[in-house]
Order: structure tokens, then sequence, then C-alpha cells
């Protein structure tokens, strides 16, 4: 039986107070039959974050500048189509992945191409972190597979709302 692998691209700006807990969170899920799980982080310029992945030996690409999420996020693409990923997912370094998430996730993306998920986030008051009442729709957290990476070529380059427009295309 062929093994196929689900690439979790997340990448990491000022995130060394949550990342290791939403590495943590995919350890946690069940992973469908045949797949298996290749972690692509990417550290943009921070060295707090690489200090804790380093401490916690977890392996990262790291950037000598701040370029932004997006670019960022096409590098990791890029490396692990290379390593020859089926699926793709793009995750936001300070949320966790709740119950289900990855065998739902990938299952849509196979039966569309794509999928949009619902991911469990944060609110900070008073410097205290805690989860939200409610999942929200994550746009920016999207599962897609290698032909839809493939037609779309990954992330536009801006600063903001490329996970949105890159639903969009991917809707099309």
């Amino acid at each position: 039986m062929e093994i196929k692998k689900i690439a979790i691209c997340i990448t990491s700006f000022n995130s060394q107070d949550y990342i290791i807990e939403c590495i943590n969170s995919f350890k946690k899920q069940v992973v469908p039959k045949s797949w298996e799980i290749v972690f692509y982080i990417g550290v943009d310029f921070c060295e707090k974050t690489a200090e804790i992945l380093d401490k916690n030996k977890i392996p990262y690409f790291w950037s000598n500048e701040n370029v932004g999420t997006y670019i960022l996020t096409n590098s990791l693409l890029q490396e692990a189509k290379n390593d020859g990923c089926d699926i793709f997912l793009r995750f936001d370094s300070d949320d966790i992945a709740t119950r289900g998430y990855l065998i739902n996730g990938v299952s849509n993306a196979i039966n569309r191409g794509f999928s949009s998920c619902f991911a469990k986030d944060f609110s900070e008051k008073g410097g205290e972190r805690y989860f939200e009442n409610s999942s929200r729709y994550g746009v920016g957290q999207v599962f897609f597979t290698r032909d839809v990476l493939d037609k779309l070529g990954g992330y536009h380059e801006y600063r903001v709302a490329c996970d949105s427009y890159f639903v969009k295309r991917a809707e099309r």
C-alpha cells in the first residue's frame, strides 16, 4: 500500500508562546489510513520562535528577513511539493487543530480539491489567552490537493487577505 503525505505548512512570527501547542494539536489527530503527516514549519526571521523549536528538536525553515506569511507559505509549499506531498494544509501558528480536524479536512480536499475549515482560535484579554466560545470559519486554514496547487500556483504575495483570495480562486 502506497503511503500518501499530508504537508502541514505552518508559518510563524513571534509565536514562541503558541507554536508547540499548535504542533502538538496535530500529533493528537486521527490520521487517515495510508497517510502520514509531514511538518513544514517556517520561521519568519524570529529568533525567539526558532529558539523554542530548537529546544524541542523540531526542524524548521528559516527566513533571513521578515518576508510575510504568504511568501514564506509559498516557499514551504514548494518544499512539500518537491518532497512528493499529496495534500497540503496552510495553518496559522497561533491556532490549534480540534478533534476530527485533520481527517475531515483531508476527506473534503479529496472530494472537492480544497477545503476551508473550522478551527479553534484564541482571544487574549489582559494578556491571558483563552478559547473563544465557538469555532470560527477559518479561511486561512485551507486543505488542498496537489492538482489545485498546480493550477493556482500558490498564494499571491501580498501582506494581507491572500488566504481569502486563494479560496475564491479555488472555488472557481
